[in-house]
């Protein structure tokens, strides 16, 4: 039961909280049942490069940088079934991969289903800076395609600024 001496009128509660109500739910979205699923999330690009004239036995060296730990996926197609093209990924401390016994390296293979002029690598748990070697065995001169895309990622949610408290009535 409200004071007579209040400033709100009984009517004007049911009216406040509704308004409070829609206000939060405009700010925070729509509710799903069942949460965000991060298999429904867009692919984010982090690198896409198209190598033009790369001749038989040529390689081109491209920098990855994976921003935090996650689903790194690297594609590289290319046009003439002909050509054999591969790619190496590397960490970024092993410039001369192929000489040092310690790298790690994840080396592109076909695309199950899909033509032979599609080779991909997955690092499941990617994080920091690679570098990735695109080769082109040849026999002729091609254009390379490259997409490296972070799978099932989630932006980190910006936190809302807190805004000051208040009391109602407001002070005179």
């Amino acid at each position: 039961m409200l004071n007579r001496g209040s400033r709100i009128s009984a009517a004007a509660v049911p009216a406040l909280a509704a308004l409070i109500l829609v206000s939060f739910v405009a700010c925070t979205g729509p509710a799903s049942p069942t949460g965000s699923d991060p298999l429904d999330a867009e692919p984010n690009v982090i690198l896409s490069q198209v190598l033009d004239n790369v001749e038989q036995g040529g390689q081109r060296l491209l920098n990855v940088r994976v921003p935090s730990t996650s689903n790194l996926e690297i594609t590289v197609q290319w046009n003439d079934p002909a050509n054999s093209v591969s790619a190496t990924l590397v960490g970024a401390g092993c410039p001369n991969f192929r000489a040092a016994a310690d790298c790690q390296e994840r080396r592109s293979f076909p695309r199950s289903g899909r033509q032979s002029r599609e080779g991909v690598i997955a690092n499941p748990a990617a994080s920091g800076t690679y570098n990735l070697v695109v080769e082109n065995a040849g026999p002729g001169v091609e254009t390379i395609r490259v997409t490296a895309a972070l799978l099932n990622w989630q932006p980190t949610p910006v936190q809302p600024t807190p805004h000051p408290t208040w009391s109602y009535p407001p002070p005179h």
